[in-house]
């Protein structure tokens, strides 16, 4: 079935981009020293700096 095979595509294809977003966050997290966005989610968070 061909509907099956395009499904099976995209749901690889988002699963595959989905963790090279994460990469590239935790990748920005360690390079920057103050990440914003997605990549902040990646720093550890200290309470009490705050």
């Amino acid at each position: 079935m061909p509907a099956t095979d395009a499904t099976d595509l995209y749901i690889v294809l988002l699963v595959v981009f989905g963790k090279l977003v994460v990469e590239w966050s935790q990748f920005r997290a360690a390079l920057t020293d103050d990440p914003s966005g997605f990549s902040s989610w990646f720093v550890p968070f200290d309470p009490r700096e705050v």
